[in-house]
């Protein structure tokens, strides 16, 4: 009988086995037995830049974000259609996979190759299209005097429509998000 076979005898009535195998992982077995038994995969997906598959760059060219605070929002929405720019170029799913085995598949196809173009080429496209815009539009606002000598607050009519198409790309972001989660368990090859 080995040391830990003796332990474990003596104390297997005071613990479900679920219970032991949780607090053997969290005292590192697992970590142990990933490094050891598997080193090359370990040394590979937290030293080699490409294989680490386990952490998201938002920072990549052409995401639209380079450093400095982001907010949860659009953090959330870069990551995951990040996500779905590396699934389509990097997994190659219309190379790997039968898309017409049925209907379910070849919608979801149909999902993915739409929500893809829409994320790398219209998208920034619209986008850019409205920064453009902005930086071309008057001043936000100014304040003028009325008759009763109170202040009131003038809106460039651009700057009204400039609002309003943000608030239209920004509700067509959301259609689009809620579009992926609704196809991401087929997401895989």
């Amino acid at each position: 009988m080995t040391r830990f076979e003796s332990i474990f005898t003596k104390i297997k009535p005071y613990f479900k086995a679920s219970t032991l195998a949780a607090e053997l992982e969290y005292l590192g077995i697992r970590f142990v037995d990933v490094v050891f038994r598997q080193p090359w995969y370990w040394f590979r997906c937290h030293f080699v830049p490409k294989h680490k598959f386990h952490i998201l760059d938002l920072r990549r060219a052409g995401n639209g974000y380079s450093w400095g605070w982001y907010d949860t929002d659009s953090r959330m929405l870069h990551a995951c259609f990040l996500l779905l720019k590396d699934y389509v170029e990097l997994e190659k799913p219309f190379e790997n996979v039968d898309w017409e085995e049925n209907d379910y598949h070849s919608n979801a196809a149909k999902e993915i190759r739409e929500l893809y173009r829409w994320w790398t080429v219209e998208r920034p496209a619209s986008r850019k299209e409205l920064h453009d815009a902005w930086e071309n539009c008057p001043a936000h606002s100014r304040f003028e005097k009325d008759e009763s000598g109170a202040y009131k607050i003038i809106i460039p009519e651009e700057h009204k429509i400039l609002t309003q198409r943000q608030w239209d790309y920004e509700q067509e972001d959301q259609r689009n998000l809620e579009r992926l989660v609704k196809i991401r368990g087929f997401l895989w090859t």
